[in-house]
């Protein structure tokens, strides 16, 4: 919550960087391009990489070396330093500690955690609040939630 009411300026606070959209801030140098959509409030840390056709939406937080892959939507994600999302995964009103891999087609969302450092396979789902602990792998098309 407290980094929602930061990016919604509840609270006064100076963001480092330099504001490149309206409510999106870089610190220092990110590979931005030009084919993926960045709306603000966003901050996006120093040598992030967001690719074609990716979309970091609202109320994100990017921490440094953070690489967004193409086609991949966030929207009130936290990414912790030296995140990496997979290829056309959604993470939605979530956040991930340092060093964590998400493969490709996973959904993340609903106030998940994920742990430092851990890897996750394509095509898993994390919903409901769920939290991994630092350091585990889970396999490719491992975790589903069944619909009512």
């Amino acid at each position: 919550q407290a980094h929602y009411d930061i990016l919604r300026r509840k609270y006064p606070f100076e963001f480092r960087g330099k504001m490149v959209r309206p409510s999106v801030w870089v610190e220092g140098e990110a590979d931005i391009s030009p084919e993926a959509s960045v709306f603000g409030p966003t901050v996006i840390g120093e040598g992030c990489r967001i690719a074609s056709y990716a979309t970091v939406s609202s109320n994100c937080v990017l921490g440094p070396g953070c690489v967004v892959e193409e086609g991949a939507f966030l929207e009130g994600a936290v990414l912790h330093a030296g995140c990496r999302v997979g290829a056309d995964s959604v993470l939605r009103q979530c956040a991930l500690s340092s060093g964590v891999e998400i493969g490709e087609r996973v959904h993340v969302s609903d106030h998940a955690v994920i742990g430092g450092a851990v890897k996750v396979g394509e095509d898993n789902e994390f919903r409901h609040g769920i939290r991994v602990w630092p350091g585990n792998d889970i396999p490719p098309s491992t975790l589903r939630f069944l619909t009512n």
